[in-house]
């Protein structure tokens, strides 16, 4: 799990999610409620391999880099994870830089955001080719305690589309991770990204791609009665 707490999550993968949410995402994408400037920390272990800031922390940023806004991926060797929305890249971290289950990557926010909704927008995606591919992903691992639980099992499916929107979702830290090994840079050619230069962004692509509806709301307001920010999602 990419934070430490319980916070709601939002939408859930691509078209169909549940009720408001069906049509967000074209592609498929997670997004999570959290606080403005909360730590993420990065979800497994792997290789810093793209950071982009330039965007405003937070909603009135404009549609920076297509929506996307300030953001930083991890190679996890057979797949790249994205943490899309951040207020601030971990000033510490590099491109080519090791990072392990737990470490800082940075904070979130609402960069990229056209509207007041801080949130971390979290996909993968196969490391063949650009532009990205998403994967549908399955489970994501959350200590409770030094128990390790897994989603959306612990919620009793195992298809992300089905969680509604404002599901709590736990993460106690990462007391019960297993530990990494060390990472591998002689994988095999099928995992490798096609343009394997650290930092690589095309001049078509940075951060969004034609489908993406990063920040597409039609309202915002507390729905729930919890005292938080919730998101009336629509397609654009």
């Amino acid at each position: 799990m990419p934070f430490i707490g319980e916070y709601d999550i939002w939408c859930t993968l691509a078209t169909g999610g549940t009720g408001s949410c069906g049509n967000h995402h074209s592609t498929w994408g997670i997004d999570f409620e959290l606080p403005f400037n909360h730590p993420v920390y990065s979800a497994g272990a792997g290789t810093v391999k793209q950071a982009f800031e330039g965007c405003g922390p937070a909603t009135g940023s404009g549609y920076c880099n297509g929506g996307a806004g300030n953001w930083i991926s991890v190679d996890h060797g057979d797949h790249w994870a994205r943490y899309i929305h951040l207020a601030y890249v971990n000033a510490t971290l590099n491109v080519g830089d090791w990072v392990e289950i737990g470490d800082l990557i940075g904070y979130a926010g609402c960069s990229g955001c056209t509207y007041t909704g801080t949130h971390l927008h979290y996909d993968e995606t196969l490391p063949q080719s650009l532009p990205v591919s998403r994967i549908y992903f399955g489970k994501i691992f959350a200590c409770h305690g030094t128990t390790k639980v897994t989603y959306p099992d612990h919620l009793g499916t195992t298809n992300w589309q089905e969680v509604p929107y404002g599901t709590p979702l736990r993460n106690d830290g990462y007391a019960c991770a297993d530990s990494s090994a060390p990472f591998d840079p002689s994988q095999p050619d099928s995992n490798q990204i096609d343009q394997n230069t650290p930092g690589f962004m095309p001049a078509g692509w940075i951060g969004a791609e034609s489908g993406d509806r990063f920040g597409s709301v039609t309202d915002t307001g507390d729905f729930d009665g919890d005292g938080r920010m919730d998101l009336l999602v629509g397609a654009p």
